[in-house]
């Protein structure tokens, strides 16, 4: 089944969710994949945790150069550590010279990159005979609009330079991975591969959660903490509910910050007298969040980058068993109205926000029944391991084996 079509899945069928069996090949030993990021922490969700973690437990050598302070080996990743920069010009100058270095010391057999500013390292690791790898993980073109400190015809000249630099390094790299059909349509179709931002199978079920009912009304949001993922809204309508229904609902709050000037403007409403802010956690830390909340929430801004995502914080409240409130964009809509986990709202409305989560926590019974839905539909659907399979499948056809 095509997860960007609706879903509308039989019980009977969900109730048939077998585990998923994860195998290693020891011929793949044999080969060395190196990923490189300058941008992302070492321990990133995607690059660490699924991707890299996923490819050792298939039975490859992997590496990740990244910003570290010494070099290590987690879970069968090692750690290429660089010098941390000082700043963002630093960054795509000196760190990306030391990133080279480093990534070609390694003699991979393919290397795997994840950020746009390496795609000038990519062209030179492929002028070095080397095999590429391109991790698309926004849609770049679109972020550029985003930049709304940028003139008009600055953002326009930017989308276009940075949409044509894609298009040379889809044509000159080996592969390219994606995180949205609509990122993927960008690039040549034969050498690129979806492989989704879902959560590993069963990663957030718990021996024993509390029982729903016992639950206190809190209501969780995981993530970067910035305006346009609707930081203020959703402490606004949070706090409604206690001011006006007095439900003594908690918003937990679990990311960094986008800013420090965003964080002390959010400190200082009245509003956050709601908020749990609970900063970076592990994903343990996530698990135990969810374990003790009600309601998921995820109201981005409607702009071109967030409305056609698939965000893993959906994917990750349907794992742990939560109802969502999220969003109406019509990706989403077919996710949830899908499955039949949430309630759909209009992004930019508080009132709308606060309505739907207080209809949730005034009716636990159905909101329950909402999660479970939800959670069926991640088992059957929405897991990491399936995407893994896409992942190894690009590294075989690139190695040519069979």
């Amino acid at each position: 089944m095509n997860p960007s079509e609706p879903m509308n899945i039989p019980t009977a069928e969900l109730s048939n969710v077998e585990p998923v069996a994860k195998t290693t090949d020891p011929s793949l030993s044999a080969f060395h994949i190196v990923h490189v990021t300058t941008v992302h922490i070492p321990q990133d969700v995607r690059i660490f945790h699924k991707e890299c973690r996923s490819l050792a437990e298939a039975g490859f050598k992997v590496t990740i150069v990244c910003c570290n302070d010494s070099d290590e080996i987690v879970h069968g990743v090692r750690l290429k550590g660089i010098p941390k920069p000082a700043g963002r010009f630093q960054r795509i100058t000196k760190t990306q010279w030391q990133a080279f270095r480093a990534a070609l010391r390694e003699k991979g057999d393919i290397y795997h990159l994840h950020d746009p500013e390496l795609m000038p390292l990519g062209l030179a690791l492929r002028a070095c005979g080397k095999r590429v790898v391109y991790d698309v993980h926004e849609d770049n073109r679109l972020k550029v609009w985003e930049k709304t400190y940028l003139s008009y015809p600055l953002r326009v000249a930017l989308s276009w330079i940075v949409g044509r630099i894609e298009d040379f390094c889809g044509w000159a790299y080996n592969g390219i991975v994606t995180v949205t059909p609509h990122i993927a349509r960008y690039f040549p179709k034969r050498k690129t591969v979806l492989v989704r931002n879902y959560p590993e199978y069963g990663e957030f079920e718990l021996k024993d959660p509390p029982p729903y009912a016992t639950r206190p009304n809190n209501v969780t949001y995981i993530g970067s903490i910035t305006a346009n993922r609707g930081a203020w809204r959703m402490v606004q309508a949070v706090h409604r509910l206690n001011t006006g229904e007095n439900l003594s609902a908690k918003l937990i709050l679990a990311g960094p910050i986008g800013t420090r000037e965003l964080e002390a403007e959010l400190r200082a409403s009245p509003d956050w007298s709601s908020v749990d802010f609970r900063g970076f956690l592990s994903r343990q830390g996530i698990g135990d969040v969810l374990s003790d909340s009600r309601v998921g929430i995820l109201v981005y801004d409607a702009t071109p980058c967030y409305v056609d995502c698939y965000p893993m914080k959906l994917f990750e409240f349907m794992s742990a068993g939560l109802p969502v409130v999220a969003a109406d964009f019509p990706v989403w809509r077919e996710i949830v109205e899908g499955a039949q986990c949430g309630i759909l709202v209009d992004t930019m409305d508080v009132e709308g926000l606060s309505k739907g989560i207080q209809y949730l926590l005034e009716h636990p019974e159905e909101a329950e029944e909402m999660g479970r839905r939800g959670k069926e539909a991640a088992l059957k659907l929405y897991y990491w391991e399936r995407e893994a399979e896409n992942l190894v499948a690009l590294y075989k056809r690139i190695l040519k084996i069979r």
